[in-house]
């Protein structure tokens, strides 16, 4: 089990931060004159963190809209698999859906659904969800990201002018933010498929092997 950030998982706060920092610098001042050097590189990175961070809030109050769902909600668990937008067969439903209710003592779906991540984090099982779980923060920061620089870009050129003109980068944001929203739900269902596939092969659980 994961106890510490990994190198993804700083990219996944520099990446979208550094983008951010990217429309409001360059847009508001255009582009820099000369390199910012080893001090301004390191200091551009830390910059580049701290927005990306408080961006990953913005993100996890937003994800819900990623679902189809309203932003500050909390987002559907079950999205991709027992939920909406279900790839699953109605036979499938059925079978992981009973799975959970009788593994986690009637407990509706969506309770047993979060027991059985923690079941196989306890397990030492959580392997492949680590990275998902990753994919997921990294995708979903960046396509908040994009969100966030049209707003700059826009913000800018209704104000003091941009020099990322909103005809080229409006287009150029727009169309990054969609493919990183789709990867997030691909990402997001698969979790939850691995989540519950991983749960009904145990040797204990209900109609596993």
């Amino acid at each position: 089990m994961a106890d510490r950030l990994s190198l993804y998982d700083y990219l996944a706060f520099v990446v979208p931060g550094a983008m951010i920092l990217f429309v409001a610098v360059y847009g508001y001042d255009g582009w820099p004159r000369g390199e910012p050097g080893v001090a301004g590189t390191v200091a551009l990175t830390a910059a580049s963190f701290v927005v990306g961070y408080i961006n990953a809030a913005l993100g996890n109050w937003l994800q819900p809209m990623f679902l189809g769902g309203k932003p500050g909600g909390r987002a559907d668990s079950l999205w991709g698999t027992l939920g909406a937008c279900s790839h699953y067969t109605d036979a499938e439903r059925d079978r992981f859906t009973r799975m959970l209710t009788d593994r986690y003592d009637d407990l509706p779906p969506g309770a047993g659904f979060h027991l059985a991540y923690t079941e196989l984090q306890q397990r030492g099982l959580d392997g492949p969800l680590v990275l998902m779980n990753q994919h997921i923060g990294f995708t979903r920061g960046t396509a908040t990201a994009t969100a966030v620089g049209l707003t700059i870009d826009i913000g800018l050129a209704l104000t003091s002018g941009t020099h990322l003109p909103l005809v080229v980068w409006g287009p150029i944001l727009l169309s990054a933010m969609v493919p990183f929203v789709m990867r997030y739900r691909r990402f997001w269902r698969r979790f939850g498929d691995q989540v519950l596939r991983g749960i009904y092969v145990l040797p204990d659980a209900s109609g596993g092997s």
